[in-house]
């Protein structure tokens, strides 16, 4: 009885969860902002029951949201969608990790393949991906990246970035 008890108000927190990240997608998709942009916070309508921290933190995975904060809001949850100049830039970085993971993929390259990426970009994207380069490294597993000149590559442009990727063993 006990175990059901617990069961139950699980699966009732569950639902509340998945109510709360589809209104949060659905906010996304209106101010037409893609998931795989970061977004700074979102705040949660207070609540008798607060959820515990695991909970918030699918909640905030889901929505690729850095905060979450209850509050007396009129709706259920409010996304902040105000995108700031960071937060812009590293929602570039992930599309040219994902970019990254496509390539990788398109060349049938398995995770146990060391690459060294190569990239040719302007000096505004190599500031970029300088600047997130721990984490390009670490999600798409490269081992390090180099500057080329790669005039055989179709460029890449991502709100006003351009890159060229390609690899090397």
């Amino acid at each position: 009885p006990k175990i059901e008890k617990i069961d139950q108000k699980l699966l009732i927190e569950m639902q509340e969860i998945r109510k709360l990240v589809a209104i949060g997608l659905e906010q996304r998709s209106r101010a037409n902002i893609k998931v795989r942009q970061p977004l700074s916070n979102a705040k949660i309508k207070s609540a008798k029951t607060k959820f515990s921290t695991e909970l918030l933190e699918l909640i905030r995975d889901e929505l690729n949201i850095k905060e979450i904060s209850y509050a007396d809001i009129e709706n259920d949850i409010e996304i902040d969608i105000n995108i700031t100049e960071k937060l812009r830039e590293e929602g570039i970085a992930r599309d040219v990790i994902r970019s990254i993971q496509e390539l990788r993929k398109t060349k049938g390259l398995t995770v146990e393949d060391n690459m060294i990426l190569l990239l040719d970009s302007n000096e505004k994207g190599k500031e970029l991906i300088h600047t997130y380069l721990r984490d390009i490294k670490k999600i798409t597993l490269v081992t390090n990246v180099e500057y080329a000149n790669l005039s055989h590559v179709q460029e890449l442009e991502i709100e006003g970035y351009t890159f060229k990727i390609d690899f090397k063993r």
